[in-house]
Formats: structure tokens, C-alpha cells, sequence
């Protein structure tokens, strides 16, 4: 996406001003975050949302990552690493897929080798507003506000809770886990 297409306002900024595809956080009192998603005439709005900033979401798929899209996760590839306090749970319910909406999230398609990501190839940064429990396992739906590049990750894991090492990167398979890290504080997102 286009950087001139993400906005970060405050609470004292309007929205009446988006044109073009694109998506606007607006970070305005309380952590009151906007979501705008404009495409061709298809306007997806999600307001009035509070982002939980303690965590966020990290997926690694092999789909395609597009401005809004969909993607499936099995259900081997759910939370195998997931600190406990984090989930306590330790069974995906009902109640943890709704918790992860408040979430922001990452979205990454597997590095090109071991701890080096394609100089091309991109995290974005998104919000996960829909699920679907299928058969093989969980279909995410998503709307993406930002990106950058991917071996900003490889190359700063521990400030993104990665696990990474010589033998071992979580950007290396396709996954979902849940990250106790503030990530728009870290991308300086507002958050």
C-alpha cells in the first residue's frame, strides 16, 4: 500500500478528507482507532475500535497479501508458542477468536531462506475483522494499513518477540502466535 494512503490522526483530525483505495488509523482519545478501507467503490468501515496494545498477532502464510483478503491458518499451526499468560487458555475457543480482533497484527508470507526475507518482500501491517472455522483449519479475514519490509523482522526479532536463531526463525514456516508486545508503540503508530 502506498504510504501517502495511511494517515495516523488524532482525536482533533477528520476523516472526510480519504480518497482512493487506501486505509486510515486514527488514533484519536482512549485509543480509539478508525479503520477505513476504500477500493473501487467498496467501502468497508470499522470504527469506534480500541485497539488492546499489549499484544498483537503474527500470521505467516503462504497466501498472497493483498489490501484486504483472507487467508487460512491450520490448526497444527495455531499458537504453538504462545507465552501462557498470554493464552491460558491453551485451546482455541470462541471467546480467544474474538479476543484476537482486538489485536493489531502482522502478516508475512515465509522468508526466501533462512533468517533473509526477498529484498521485495513485505510485513503488513493489519487488522484481523473476521474468522471462519473450517475443516482444515481457521480462515482469517483482513484489512491491511501499512507495510514494510520483511528483513526489518530477521534482522530486530527480539523487539518483535520473534524466536529466531542459527538453527530456528519463526519467519521461516507458516504459523499463528500471539506476541505480548506493543506494536503500534513500536512501529510509532500512535500507540
Amino acid at each position: 500500500m502506498r504510504e501517502e494512503l495511511v494517515h495516523i490522526s488524532d482525536s482533533r483530525t477528520t476523516t472526510q478528507n480519504m480518497h482512493g483505495n487506501g486505509i486510515q488509523i486514527a488514533n484519536g482519545e482512549g485509543g480509539l482507532i478508525q479503520l477505513f478501507f476504500i477500493n473501487a467503490g467498496t467501502y468497508i468501515r470499522i470504527d469506534n475500535f480500541n485497539f488492546d496494545k499489549e499484544c498483537y498477532n503474527l500470521f505467516v502464510v503462504n497466501e498472497k497479501i493483498e489490501n484486504a483478503g483472507s487467508f487460512i491458518v491450520p490448526f497444527g499451526d495455531c499458537l504453538k508458542h504462545t507465552a501462557a499468560d498470554v493464552y491460558p487458555e491453551k485451546m482455541i475457543t470462541a471467546p480467544l477468536l474474538e479476543r484476537i480482533f482486538r489485536y493489531p497484527s502482522l502478516i508475512a508470507n515465509p522468508n526466501k531462506t533462512h533468517l533473509t526475507a526477498a529484498s521485495e518482500q513485505k510485513v503488513a501491517v493489519c487488522k484481523v475483522h473476521g474468522y471462519e472455522v473450517l475443516e482444515e483449519g481457521i480462515k482469517f479475514k483482513y484489512l491491511i494499513s501499512n507495510e514494510f519490509l520483511q528483513q526489518t523482522l530477521n534482522d530486530a526479532p527480539t523487539a518483535f518477540g520473534i524466536l529466531a536463531s542459527d538453527q530456528t526463525n519463526e519467519l521461516d514456516h507458516c504459523h499463528w502466535e500471539i506476541k505480548h508486545i506493543n506494536l503500534l508503540k513500536l512501529l510509532q503508530l500512535g500507540g
